[in-house]
């Protein structure tokens, strides 16, 4: 498998690592500013809309999977034997997407305890 290098990989981890410290800088000045009980108020606020968001990415992926598999193969010269396995791990993938958002993210667990 080719690994990506050059310029385009390290402008593109850069713009990974400014987006996440701008987020990091955002939230610790909004924390500050207004104090912890107003940020987990408004996150709490956003949460349905943070579930819209999450699902409509996880909607994405499920229906651009072969296109995304397609450009992937292309890009880093997969065999075609590779390509079909991929294809084929569309829904698989997508259920342990689903899994690990009721787990972690909506701690499913938690409120089982609750119900038990």
């Amino acid at each position: 498998m080719k690994v990506w290098r050059g310029r385009p990989a390290v402008t593109l981890r850069a713009v990974y690592c400014l987006i996440a410290a701008a987020i990091a800088l955002v939230l610790i000045i909004w924390t500050e500013s207004v104090g912890d009980a107003a940020v987990l108020d408004a996150l709490s606020d956003a949460r349905p809309w943070l579930l819209l968001w999450r699902l409509s990415l996880l909607t994405a992926l499920l229906v651009y999977w072969r296109a995304i598999v397609a450009w992937t193969s292309k890009r880093f010269s997969l065999s075609r034997t590779s390509e079909t396995e991929l294809q084929k791990w569309r829904w698989r993938a997508g259920a342990w997407l689903v899994v690990m958002d009721l787990v972690l993210v909506e701690d499913l667990l938690g409120l089982l305890r609750y119900v038990a």
